[in-house]
């Protein structure tokens, strides 16, 4: 695939997290010797720094007329040569998609970091979304993130993709002493929005006794005017504190550059938002070897458990305060040893090399081998075709056997969790989520369905369209199994070894090995032995 001149499309160079991921990713495709190139279009040279010391050229398009602005872009990327477009966040993926109306030789990357249901309800948002249909792949940084874009646009299902923020990790010059001071030190990074939650996390020290406050001291960092002239969160949060006399307990504190520094002096890093795409200064906090407390926002069922951290409700003082005395109890040991767990986690995440070559090799997989005819024979160089879709194999999920086979139009999601055995593969046209293990010698007929989660149901108060999605499951398929066309298999269900699955059953319970199924639901027919 030839797509050596890679152009990224930002509004700025601002300290937001979508930028500072933006300026990571392009860093490393330069890296990896990409010819890489930045066009931004409002004022903000935050981290420009980073980008002049990598060699990238940043071309700068600021006009006070909006319609210039979008049509003046929009010349320079037809006009540029570029092989692929990539830009993150609503208004650049809109002049991203916008540029490609009347015809493109380029391709188009979208990142879709907006975890914000009500923006995609909008009258905006729809129509900045009607415009993803020009582009060629729309990545998310979360499932969470993938999850509402499916809800609202199922339309897009074959162009959504998840791939993790990579984290790069600046060399820090601070050094950890754990409980300064006998209290637990927590660092919140974070613009002041009402949707980050400063006000909640203010009421919840509010709600501590004098003596559980003196075991605690919060020190948040970030933007305070998000919008022009709008620091009415960050006003609030001062009123609050200086109301309930928390000035030694929690300090608000502007945006800065060593913001690793401070997590590293930190005891754990704390996110307390009531909506998130994939948070940056948590990825940050776990790569920096830091038990994290995080409500229960993106994909919050993967970046934490019990091992290395605590989980919080974003709009209950009473959850985020209780989660404050557990942790401020916790031993320097036990917070050293959920520190590490969080480091491990991390690298398996969010690891450079990792993230970038899932990008290139999705890229591959997305422009070539999808599209490839399918290897049942009937095409003359179908040996070949299977080798070059396994090869890719190999780069896009957790493990992967010998001489596996994905076919034509397979959707699998980012690979992230899905585990292969020898000669087995992916049917035609399926779409498998993980966690998902396929053992050896596994046969997938065409259209097969593999769920992972479902719809949340229990509540009648409100739609079940907004009750979310229940945790994930592992569904385990074991070794010798024929599974026939169009089956659907549900969350959690494993098939024993030597089984056959029906064409069109839906398996909704475990099946014993060496079964035959069949029918909705599945029902064993007969034994095999």
């Amino acid at each position: 695939m030839d797509c050596k001149r890679i152009l990224f499309l930002s509004p700025n160079l601002g300290s937001g997290g979508a930028e500072r991921q933006m300026v990571t990713v392009a860093s490393l495709f330069k890296d990896k010797g990409y010819d890489v190139e930045f066009l931004c279009y409002t004022e903000g040279d935050f981290y420009e720094h980073i980008l002049k010391a990598k060699g990238i050229m940043v071309h700068w398009i600021i006009l006070p007329n909006y319609f210039k602005r979008m049509m003046r872009v929009r010349s320079f990327i037809r006009k540029g040569g570029y092989d692929v477009v990539v830009s993150f966040l609503e208004t650049p993926c809109f002049l991203n998609n916008f540029a490609a109306v009347g015809g493109r030789k380029w391709k188009i990357i979208t990142g879709e970091r907006n975890s914000k249901e009500k923006h995609l309800k909008s009258k905006r948002g729809k129509i900045f979304a009607w415009f993803q249909r020009y582009s060629d792949a729309i990545v998310c940084n979360s499932e969470n993130a993938r999850n509402m874009w499916l809800k609202y646009y199922p339309q897009y299902e074959n162009k959504l993709k998840v791939i993790y923020n990579t984290v790069t990790l600046q060399p820090v010059s601070t050094k950890y002493i754990p409980k300064r001071n006998g209290r637990l030190h927590m660092v919140v990074a974070a613009s002041y929005q009402y949707l980050k939650n400063p006000i909640g996390v203010v009421n919840a020290l509010a709600l501590m006794s004098d003596d559980e406050r003196s075991r605690i001291r919060i020190d948040w960092y970030g933007k305070k005017e998000v919008l022009s002239g709008d620091t009415r969160a960050y006003d609030e949060a001062i009123e609050l504190i200086e109301q309930h006399g928390l000035g030694d307990v929690i300090a608000l504190h502007g945006e800065t550059k060593q913001i690793q520094d401070r997590m590293n002096e930190a005891d754990v890093v704390g996110l307390f938002s009531s909506v998130e795409g994939l948070p940056n200064a948590i990825c940050e906090g776990m790569s920096l070897g830091k038990p994290v407390i995080m409500s229960k926002v993106s994909d919050y069922d993967v970046l934490i458990d019990e091992s290395n951290g605590f989980l919080c409700d974003w709009d209950s003082a009473e959850s985020i305060r209780d989660v404050f005395i557990k942790a401020s109890s916790l031993t320097i040991d036990k917070l050293v040893q959920m520190g590490e767990c969080s480091r491990h986690k991390a690298e398996r995440l969010f690891e450079n090399a990792s993230v970038i070559d899932n990008f290139i090799y999705f890229f591959i997989y997305l422009f070539i081998d999808k599209h490839l005819p399918a290897t049942d024979g009937s095409f003359p160089c179908s040996r070949l075709l299977r080798k070059i879709r396994s090869s890719v194999g190999k780069h896009l999920f957790d493990s992967c056997g010998d001489n596996i086979n994905i076919e034509k139009n397979a959707n699998f999601g980012n690979g992230r969790g899905i585990v292969i055995g020898n000669n087995s593969g992916l049917g035609i046209n399926c779409k498998v989520r993980g966690p998902l293990t396929i053992g050896d010698d596994v046969m997938m007929g065409p259209d097969v369905m593999i769920f992972v989660s479902n719809h949340q149901t229990s509540r009648t108060d409100i739609p079940m369209r907004g009750q979310g999605s229940t945790s994930r499951k592992r569904v385990i398929i074991e070794d010798d199994v024929w599974i026939g066309a169009r089956v659907i298999i549900l969350p959690g269900v494993k098939i024993g070894k030597g089984s056959i699955i029906g064409a069109g059953a839906v398996v909704t319970k475990d099946v014993p090995q060496y079964s035959v199924v069949a029918g909705n639901p599945a029902k064993i027919i007969k034994s095999r032995l």
